[in-house]
């Protein structure tokens, strides 16, 4: 199994990652143990998983996976050091009135809370990368294809978000940071934002990691729209140096 680097600052993974967003719902627990097995026995490091998970995402089986995970380290002693383990916190309710109570944002409090109960779930005392699963704003996604302006409502700023998630690095709960589905989302054309040199350092930073502790999976958000201000990017960015 050949591995690499994740981002510039993350740990080393193997190329293949476990998916598991079917334990719980089409695979058993004994199945999913029998696969997390063969994963690791073939050099798999990477296991990926969410509390929304198992899809399709249902009231009953809501944060089954992430139980079944940590069920799985607690009868394998020593695999939870052998893996990075990558877990996300749900974006704002999309007619899911089992997260969170159909709240329709990601606040603060939500994602220190979100991290504290997968925590728990897994069975570990840290989780390696820990991602936003979509995006506050509204943005397509999940198949959609265009933005659509009515739509817009007031939400917690990606600024608050990374602030939160920067707090639970700093108290040793998180090591890294993602933010998924954040780059596909929107395709808004800015006048004059090619022309921006801020902007234009952003994406040239596509790839890279842009935070001290924030590899991004997706980068090409930057683009064409400002969904973060720049200034605002570049205060989270000290503050996450400090």
């Amino acid at each position: 199994m050949e591995h690499t680097p994740l981002g510039r600052t993350g740990p080393t993974v193997s190329r293949i990652g476990l998916g598991t967003m079917t334990f719980g719902e089409q695979v058993s627990q004994d199945d999913a143990f029998a696969i997390l097995d063969r994963a690791l026995e073939r050099g798999v490091t990477l296991i990926d998983t969410a509390e929304m998970y198992p899809v399709p995402t249902r009231r009953e089986t809501y944060t089954a996976t992430e139980t079944i995970i940590g069920q799985w380290f607690a009868a394998r002693p020593g695999v939870r050091q052998r893996v990075v383990l990558a877990t996300k916190v749900a974006g704002p309710s999309r007619g899911m009135d089992w997260v969170r109570g159909g709240k329709n944002d990601l606040a603060a409090q939500d994602i220190a809370s979100a991290c504290h109960d997968s925590l728990r779930r897994l069975r570990t005392e840290v989780i390696d990368l820990y991602q936003i699963h979509w995006p506050n704003r509204n943005a397509p996604s999940f198949g959609a294809m265009y933005f659509d302006p009515t739509k817009d409502r007031d939400f917690t700023s990606i600024h608050d978000q990374l602030q939160a998630l920067t707090a639970l690095v700093r108290a040793g709960k998180v090591r890294h940071i993602d933010l998924v589905r954040h780059g596909h989302a929107m395709r808004i054309p800015v006048p004059g934002a090619r022309a921006d040199p801020a902007l234009a350092a952003l994406r040239e930073a596509r790839g890279r990691v842009l935070f001290a502790h924030a590899d991004l999976a997706a980068y090409s958000v930057f683009e064409e729209a400002y969904t973060i201000g720049v200034q605002a990017a570049a205060r989270v960015q000290r503050e996450l140096r400090r």
